[in-house]
């Protein structure tokens, strides 16, 4: 299934690319419609890959991973209270 897509003019086009934000985005009446995210340059792309190559030898966990340990640090508190009082 092909993404919708909407053909802005060149007006609204340098309006969304120079924002350096998202934009929000309005219909005929003004009420909100949603937003657009302008497409990274090439010097934000640039920043993002060295970030993620520098940080390689950084630990990555999973979103369970971390809900796990955060379980396992409650039940530690839990067991611990009792023993502070």
């Amino acid at each position: 299934m092909k993404r919708p897509y909407i053909i802005v003019d060149r007006e609204q086009a340098s309006v969304i690319r120079n924002a350096g934000r998202s934009v929000e985005v309005r219909g005929p009446d003004g009420k909100m419609v949603g937003y657009i995210d302008p497409w990274p340059s090439e010097e934000e792309i640039a920043i993002v890959k060295k970030r993620l190559a520098e940080g390689a030898d950084e630990p990555c966990y999973t979103t369970e991973e971390v809900f796990e340990h955060l379980r396992s640090l409650e039940q530690q508190s839990r067991g611990q209270r009792p023993d502070q009082h």
